[in-house]
């Protein structure tokens, strides 16, 4: 796993038990938890960890983490604890290029979830047969190491390859 994913699984839990009077810092797009409430500068930094964290899920190419790890409900509760926190929340309040990217932020999760059709009786269907997908993609695969093999040694039986190796063994014999 490389670091980026690290970093925003980091992020996400700390999103996901995010509490009401939490205070937080962000430290090279980290978000670490603060003990003691010191009001530090640090917006943008903050602003930072939060788009990233997002974007590295929305962005993401990997349809398994938003069928079977119910990736959108995670975001979902992230983007509500943004709002339900005091800190963010005052961020959001006062800073406009904060409220901005967090407007940004719950629109592309919107969209997602009209992508995946999210909450609707299709999501499942489409859970189904993604899942389906995949079992089949997976015994191909099983199949295709196995049938490599068959074929290499057909292969080798139509050309007479064995004939060949037996025949100069004998005439190697014979000299």
């Amino acid at each position: 796993m490389n670091t980026l994913t690290e970093k925003a699984k980091h992020n996400l839990k700390h999103l996901l038990e995010m509490g009401e009077n939490d205070t937080f810092n962000s430290e090279r797009g980290k978000l670490v938890e603060q003990e003691d409430f010191i009001q530090v500068n640090n917006t943008i930094d903050l602003e930072y960890a939060i788009y990233f964290t997002f974007h590295h899920y929305i962005n993401s190419i990997d349809t398994n983490a938003f069928y079977n790890d119910n990736m959108i409900q995670k975001l979902d509760t992230c983007i509500d604890n943004l709002y339900d926190n005091k800190q963010f929340n005052e961020l959001i309040t006062n800073d406009d290029g904060f409220q901005q990217i967090t407007n940004d932020i719950d629109n592309k999760l919107i969209h997602i979830k009209d992508r995946y059709y999210y909450q609707s009786p299709f999501y499942l269907f489409f859970k189904k047969y993604h899942d389906f997908y995949n079992f089949c993609k997976n015994i191909l695969n099983e199949n295709n190491t196995h049938i490599h093999r068959i074929l290499r040694m057909t292969n080798r039986d139509i050309h007479r390859e064995y004939y060949e190796e037996e025949e100069e063994g004998e005439e190697d014999k014979k000299k």
